[in-house]
């Protein structure tokens, strides 16, 4: 087997390692090969280095300046990161990554949700917007409202997922977001979560409509902290006591 093959096979199997590797031995041979340059720039992309991977799909636009993929992906790799609240005992993320593009709209229990925005932008602006673009979230008073990568208003989740959303992303969670379908009067995105905070690691990020959840919160999670911590603000030492009564709500 060829080294390309050995190389699209490994990023079929998710081994990124092995695919930088293999990638890094073709580009020796060949510095001008646009395929390889997209191909290591998505590995390191999946294993979040976004550094490198931006320099690869820079590569690319270099000796073709209209090449789809990289400029997809280099809007990806530069895109600024959700800005999240610190406090003195935050705790880091466990960070998952998707294993392939194929994989950008697959639904995992929990993890991903098709959110229907409300109060949406003008007619005009959800016009320039096209299925798979990049949506950025951003924290707005007690819900979260859309944007594009341009800074373009798109509309607002719903009052509930985005209250309990940005009670998660006060704790710690990181999310992207993708538009899934767009029309003159409708905008759905779908929402991943990419980060789970260490603190938050039995909290789904969405609860169904049905009672296939139930309460995830675990009681140790506030049981020994009857005060708020040094450091720490009222509101984020309560994060957990409202997601555990919202998802009580829901499950009944």
């Amino acid at each position: 087997m060829d080294l390309t093959s050995q190389a699209i096979n490994a990023a079929l199997c998710s081994d990124w390692e092995k695919a930088i590797e293999i990638n890094s031995k073709i580009l020796k041979n060949n510095c001008a090969s646009v395929d390889c340059l997209n191909r290591l720039g998505k590995a390191y992309l999946e294993l979040g280095e976004s550094k490198k991977a931006a320099t690869m799909f820079r590569k690319v636009l270099k000796i073709d300046k209209y090449d789809p993929i990289a400029s997809r992906n280099l809007a990806r790799a530069t895109a600024p990161q959700m800005p999240v609240k610190k406090t003195g005992n935050q705790q880091p993320c466990q960070k998952t990554y998707s294993r392939n593009p194929a994989l950008d709209f697959l639904e995992e229990p929990g993890k991903t949700k098709l959110i229907n925005l409300v109060n949406l932008a003008p007619l005009k602006i959800l016009l320039k917007q096209k299925q798979a673009d990049q949506v950025e979230l951003v924290l707005k008073r007690h819900t979260v409202m859309a944007t594009d990568l341009e800074k373009n208003y798109l509309g607002s989740l719903p009052d509930d997922i985005g209250h309990r959303l940005s009670l998660l992303i006060k704790g710690g969670n990181h999310y992207c977001a993708l538009i899934k379908s767009v029309s003159k009067n409708s905008l759905v995105i779908f929402v991943r979560e990419t980060c789970r905070a260490k603190k938050l690691v039995n909290t789904p990020s969405f609860i169904a409509n049905s009672n296939d959840y139930f309460s995830f919160v675990r009681d140790e999670l506030v049981a020994d902290q009857p005060t708020t911590s040094e450091g720490e603000s009222d509101d984020d030492a309560s994060s957990a006591e409202k997601l555990h009564a919202d998802e009580e709500a829901e499950a009944q």
